[in-house]
């Protein structure tokens, strides 16, 4: 079994029990903001992407488009 020293346990969390008292966050509230953030990172990492595969998907689209377009001879 291992022993686990109480003192040591209470030195590791009181640096973010302390940091969470003295600015008045809860932890629902970094959750959230943490959350906001990836969100917010997402958006900007997919949205290039997003945007090159849709243009590459409309030019193919009239690549397929323009032979049946041609007057038949």
């Amino acid at each position: 079994m291992q022993h686990i020293d109480t003192k040591i346990e209470a030195a590791r969390i009181s640096g973010g029990v302390a940091l969470l008292g003295t600015y008045k966050v809860t932890l629902e509230e970094i959750v959230l903001l943490l959350t906001i953030a990836y969100f917010v990172l997402q958006i900007v990492i997919l949205t290039p992407r997003a945007i090159r595969a849709i243009r590459e998907m409309l030019s193919s689209l009239k690549r397929h488009k323009e032979p049946d377009d041609a007057p038949n001879a």
